[in-house]
């Protein structure tokens, strides 16, 4: 890990503060994160470090670990893991987004004088041949829009080794705010087709959010075992002071269905 960074919020602080990529790069890069270019408060960071935290509890257990991140758009958890040391291969339908995602390892790589391990592919969860050879599997934000729905669990599953472990990041379809939110900006319209770099129409979800217990159902049917829902945070559009979270911890811990997210692990069977 390069010690300028202590956490991933503050490696993401320094692409948005001080980015170094140009051109088409920069401009793909700052789209992507136009919500965090407008307002990256500590409160904001806060909880972006926290939201990978099992990932990075898990690699600092298995050194070396394989590990695919589903849905990685501009590559900053990818990059974030390899530099702890994880072995990763990050797949995304959106070819643009790729291409930054790897102008941003070029440059670690060429700023610590080493190859930084991760392969950025620019594939559909479906068109993974399923080894079973990943000890991680990370979706952030990726499981609502990835169709058809019904398939993804037993795809997930295919592709971690016995014993491997898969934590997904997402929104929590109980909250009713969010929800109003969702259906002002896109309407009842929860499915479209994209057209990817090759031609392929491919079936995508428009923010078809779930709630933590259908996730789980899912998982389990699939054949997960051991899952745990961990929510959190209460204000996605919102930077209160700091002295806000230990309340917002609280009324999480009191009533989770108000979380905005949470976060699922879950295990495949030895």
């Amino acid at each position: 890990m390069l010690p300028e960074w202590p956490t991933i919020a503050a490696f993401l602080r320094f692409w948005l503060e001080e980015n170094p990529l140009t051109g088409r790069d920069r401009e793909v890069f700052d789209r992507y994160y136009r919500n965090y270019r407008r307002s990256f408060s500590p409160y904001m960071q806060h909880h972006f470090a926290a939201q990978s935290r099992e990932v990075i509890e898990l690699i600092r257990a298995q050194p070396s670990a394989r590990l695919l991140e589903v849905g990685a758009g501009c590559g900053t958890e990818a990059l974030w893991f390899a530099l702890h040391g994880a072995r990763v291969t990050a797949i995304d339908i959106e070819g643009t987004r790729l291409a930054t995602a790897r102008a941003r390892r070029d440059w670690l790589a060429a700023r610590r004088g080493q190859p930084i391990d991760v392969e950025f592919v620019e594939a559909s969860l479906f068109d993974l041949e399923p080894a079973g050879t990943f000890d991680l599997v990370w979706m952030e934000q990726t499981f609502h829009h990835v169709e058809p729905r019904e398939d993804v669990y037993g795809a997930l599953f295919a592709l971690l080794r016995p014993g491997g472990t898969l934590v997904i990041s997402e929104v929590n379809a109980w909250n009713l705010a969010l929800q109003l939110q969702l259906l002002l900006r896109r309407g009842w319209r929860t499915r479209r087709t994209f057209v990817d770099a090759r031609g392929r129409r491919l079936p995508y979800g428009v923010e078809r959010i779930t709630t933590p217990g259908a996730l789980r159902r899912g998982l389990e049917a699939a054949g997960f075992r051991g899952t745990s829902i961990r929510p959190f945070r209460l204000l996605p559009n919102s930077s209160p002071p700091a002295a806000w979270l230990p309340v917002e911890r609280a009324i999480v811990d009191a009533l989770p269905l108000l979380s905005t997210h949470f976060n699922v692990v879950s295990n495949r069977p030895r």
